[in-house]
């Protein structure tokens, strides 16, 4: 019997994977009706072992509906992943590799013919190690397999969904959101675990999650179409474009960021401050006003603040981070964050939750400050597109932290007239030293607004609109500002909210040949020095700091312990994509002729709110290389 069964055992076994190598390349086989969502989840399964997060999910899926991957590309892009490299290196051997995958699929170890066959073809080459996972995939699922292993990967692929699609992973940071993800795909191996069980499973799982994570709110609503005075909206964006440029000055006079690009969004700065300015009195109060250019009495100020902020959201009528088309993308944001149990004083809470449209969200400050940590940056990090990541560093927050207050901004938009990209083309950037560096050149003729002087060349890029031009012809662009060689550093000095708008107002329409490199870069800025040089001295000294309009004093006396600012900004042949976050961290005391233009040399840039004259983001480039 054993020299009649081997035989055709190995033959069993040698059509299962032939028919399951032709499955994996043809997409209108058995098992392809189920959704690209269903196939998605299959691949995690197979490859992590775990349900996949819910930002994932939909990347990839959109990916593959929109015919950007197939399936069996997107099984291949896996192996780029650093968690691929981390649970399946390249070190593991064929056998233990292919051990691994039948334990995360079917949940067995495959049988000796059929292990030897598979570590021959991955030893031989003849298939790679992702085109494996994606025929034991099919193969399960295929007339060839076993009931039992198609059930097995069926139960274990529903379960990775509906774990996916729940709250877990936007309530929790990545490692424990990993430990459960894969916790609840090995559980589904169990025959008494079904989908009932594994629902239970989740809801409790988000109530303990809850019990950590709960949002403290006032009973008043946010208002989202608040009264304001036009006059107060230009007053109080003078201020901030007052403040940009200070803080500008402050910053690139900082060592730690001469002769480097810069990038920022006092924007994102001036909301978080604004809202940490609402539980702040007397000097603390007026210091903090004072620094920020806050010229509003309190009573209209937060209103105005948010009426702005009402408006410039407005500017984006389409899905965040959506994926194509031309219309910008602008999302503002503002979240606070607390220790369990901190005394806000009701007053405080109304003000964050009519004018900021927050809630507080608190975590384990005390018991758990690394793991509160995780949370906020994963928070801002969906906020930004994954732009900005890590803002808040290991050690940032300790046991003593009692208010994290949060800003993030993300913009994303093309350029009104796009570059060709075929005409880029290395060419030489003059840094302020003198020396050159090879950098990719973007070139076009565009019919823009310009202006040129003895000292500098200025030019505007507007983006295109997401709304109809009748309606609004331009709403965001980019300035650009050119000084000329020898001129930087003066030209620098000079820059305040009344050189811009003579800049402006200068501006005429005309042919522009306009050369520019793209670039890319981030910057962190840790700003307590930089406002302290501002003026705003009590708020960061312990028991000077008077934050007595946002918690009784007799309870808690906090103080401001940093804050942090990471930007990123990037600029090519089809326009920019630029993000910013905010963190406050509060501890407690125990023309018509054509011209040329080239940013061939370091220059200065803003991007702005065309209608209300905002400055959301500032920055400048000294190296484009960098």
């Amino acid at each position: 019997m054993k020299k009649v069964f081997v035989p055709f055992f190995i033959l069993f076994i040698g059509v299962f994977i032939f028919t399951s190598i032709a499955f994996c390349t043809d997409q209108h086989c058995d098992g392809c009706d189920m959704s690209t969502e269903h196939l998605i989840s299959e691949i995690y399964v197979a490859t992590f072992g775990r349900a996949p997060a819910n930002a994932g999910l939909n990347y990839w899926a959109e990916s593959v509906d929109t015919g950007y991957f197939t399936i069996d590309q997107v099984a291949q892009s896996f192996f780029d992943q650093p968690e691929t490299k981390e649970k399946l290196p390249e070190a593991l051997s064929n056998s233990e590799f292919i051990t691994n995958i039948f334990d995360n699929v079917l949940n067995r170890a495959p049988a000796d013919a059929g292990l030897t066959y598979w570590v021959d073809a991955l030893d031989s080459g003849e298939i790679r190690r992702d085109q494996a996972i994606m025929a034991i995939i099919n193969g399960a699922k295929s007339a060839t397999g076993s009931s039992q292993d198609a059930a097995t990967l069926a139960k274990k692929t529903e379960i990775g969904l509906l774990f996916a699609y729940s709250d877990v992973g936007s309530m929790t940071d990545d490692e424990s959101f990993m430990d459960w993800a894969a916790n609840i795909v090995s559980s589904a191996a169990n025959d008494d675990f079904d989908v009932e069980e594994a629902e239970e499973y989740i809801a409790e799982l988000l109530s303990d999650i809850e019990v950590q994570l709960k949002i403290v709110k006032s009973s008043a609503s946010y208002d989202d179409f608040p009264d304001y005075d036009s006059a107060d909206i230009e007053e109080l964006v003078n201020g901030f474009s007052d403040y940009t440029f200070d803080f500008y000055h402050q910053a690139s006079a900082d060592e730690s960021l001469q002769d480097k690009n810069i990038f920022f969004s006092t924007y994102s700065i001036e909301n978080a401050l604004a809202m940490t300015w609402a539980g702040a009195t007397n000097n603390t109060a007026d210091e903090m006003a004072d620094s920020l250019h806050f010229t509003l009495p309190s009573s209209s100020f937060h209103s105005t603040l948010n009426a702005l902020n009402v408006d410039i959201n407005s500017r984006d009528d389409t899905d965040p981070f959506f994926i194509g088309g031309d219309a910008f993308q602008l999302n503002l944001v503002n979240a606070v964050w607390s220790n369990i149990g901190y005394p806000f004083l009701a007053s405080y809470l109304d003000i964050l939750a009519q004018n900021y449209d927050a809630g507080v969200h608190t975590l384990d400050f005390s018991g758990q400050p690394d793991a509160s940590r995780l949370v906020i940056n994963r928070w801002v990090e969906d906020q930004t597109n994954e732009k900005i990541k890590d803002l808040l560093p290991e050690g940032s927050i300790s046991r003593d932290t009692a208010v994290v207050i949060t800003n993030a901004i993300y913009f994303k938009a093309s350029w009104c007239s796009q570059f060709d990209e075929g005409a880029t083309i290395p060419g030489d950037f003059t840094r302020l030293d003198n020396s050159t560096v090879s950098s990719q050149m973007m070139h076009q003729t565009v019919r823009t607004r310009f202006f040129q002087s003895e000292d500098f060349d200025a030019v505007e890029l507007p983006y295109v609109s997401p709304h109809d031009e009748s309606q609004y012809s331009q709403e965001l662009s980019m300035l650009l500002i050119a000084p000329h060689n020898g001129r930087f550093d003066s030209v620098e000095s000079a820059l305040d909210n009344n050189f811009i708008q003579s800049i402006l107002s200068s501006l005429s329409i005309g042919d522009v040949e306009l050369t520019l490199p793209k670039f890319e870069f981030d910057c962190e800025i840790r700003c307590k020095q930089i406002m302290r040089k501002l003026g705003m001295i009590d708020a960061f000294i312990p028991y000077a700091a008077d934050f007595s309009n946002m918690v009784d004093p007799e309870d808690s006396t906090p103080y401001i312990d940093e804050i942090y600012h990471k930007a990123f900004i990037a600029v090519d042949e089809k326009g920019t994509e630029a993000a910013a976050a905010t963190a406050v961290v509060v501890d407690v005391v125990a023309a018509y002729e054509s011209v040329s233009i080239s940013m061939d040399r370091p220059f200065i840039f803003l991007i702005r709110d065309d209608f209300t004259g905002t400055i959301l983001f500032m920055g400048r480039v000294i190296d484009p290389s960098l």
